[in-house]
Order: structure tokens, then sequence, then C-alpha cells
């Protein structure tokens, strides 16, 4: 079976799960095959969309930023549709997103506040900056990212990174943050950190918990 389908199968078997596999989700931005401007989307990556009315819905409000070359990005207005959020004709700049999720707690055990954050770049070859908590961010060599968390390089880390053709990768950071890799295709990539944990309590919407769940993605497209 075509591996772009059996991702999509699976995407969707999880996308119908219970609620506390919403920690397996992403954030993330891409252009829609409109064309038609940058998305911001939230669920399983590759076309598993979480809608509203529904847990999109449940997301604290976005935080939206565009870097304009200024020292201090500015902020997105963005507007809500069924299965994302509408950001504008925004591809051309490098973009980032904050949000949060409810506290959730399984089995009995840690109750967790888990955070998203997603960063969009027009191009994989410019160095960036980190910008938020759990960052990705190019180094301005092809193939070469750096992971940081709260501004310090995140060593001995899991990246994934989904390619347009399926040919997924896991990849470890090194002493650095660092990770490597090259690939032909063309199309939509995303890299992820997820669940990055941190020992961390305090209160949200009433509800205590005793560690914050940090979840990165970057996204680009490669021509």
């Amino acid at each position: 079976m075509n591996p772009v389908l059996i991702r999509k199968l699976f995407a969707l078997m999880v996308a119908v799960a219970a609620v506390t596999n919403v920690k397996a989700h992403s954030v993330w931005m891409e252009i829609p095959e409109s064309g038609d401007g940058l998305v911001a989307r939230f669920g399983e990556f590759d076309d598993s969309y979480e809608e509203t009315p529904g847990y999109l819905d449940s997301l604290d409000p976005l935080k939206i930023y565009a870097e304009t070359g200024e020292e201090n990005p500015t902020r997105v207005d963005f507007t809500q549709m069924k299965n994302g959020y509408g950001l504008g004709k925004l591809a051309h700049r490098t973009v980032i997103i904050q949000t949060g999720f409810p506290v959730m707690a399984r089995g009995g055990g840690p109750a967790v506040r888990p955070y998203f954050y997603a960063r969009w770049i027009p191009d994989p070859k410019q160095a960036a900056s980190p910008k938020m908590n759990l960052d990705i961010v190019p180094t301005g060599e092809a193939g070469e990212f750096r992971v940081f968390f709260r501004g310090n390089p995140l060593s001995g880390v899991t990246v994934m990174v989904y390619t347009p053709e399926a040919n997924d990768l896991e990849l470890t950071t090194d002493e650095n943050g660092g990770i490597r890799f090259q690939s032909d295709e063309k199309g939509l990539f995303m890299m992820k950190v997820g669940r990055h944990r941190e020992e961390r309590s305090g209160f949200e919407r009433g509800v205590a918990y005793d560690k914050e769940s940090h979840n990165c993605s970057v996204t680009w497209v490669q021509k």
C-alpha cells in the first residue's frame, strides 16, 4: 500500500480516538491546496485536522507573530475556519505561533499542561534565532537545524522529520542541539519535537498540574 495512504489512515484512526491522544497532536502551518495564504492546523500532520466545534476550540487563544526584519515580530490577526486558522498571505515571511491545551491526566498519572509552538519558514537555508520556549530553527546551512529550550540548546532529544513522500526520519540532537538531514523531495516538510516534559507545577483554568509538556513544529516547502 502507498506509504502516504498508510500514514493518512493511521492519522484518521488517531483523530477519532479519546481526548488523551491529543498529547500526540501538533500545531503547524501549511499552504492549502488552494494556494490562498497560510493556514494554521491542529491535529495529526498530513490532513487529519481537528475542527470546530470540537478540540480545535479547546486551544488557548493563539498568539501569532510574523517577522518583519525588525527586532520585535508583528502580531498577526487570523480568521477562524472550520478546520484551522487563516493567517493571510504570509508564506513569504517567518511566522511563529504559541498556544496551549487544557490540563490532561491519564490513568492516575501526573496532571500535565500541554503547550504548542509552531514556526513557518519561507527559506530553510536562512539562519534564525529562537523566539519561543521550545523552538526549532535553521542554522543557515542546508539540512541543518538546532533545537532550543528556553534559549539553550537541547541535546539528546528526538526530532521527527515528516517528508512529502512519507520517508519519515527519527533523529536525535547532538550536544549542540543540532540535527542534519538531506532530501531531494519536493513539497511540504514538517520537523517536530513532541512531549518535552518539564517539572513545573501550576494551575490552568482552575485545574492543578504537576508537569508541562512542550511541543514544537517547523514547516516549510521545498521547491
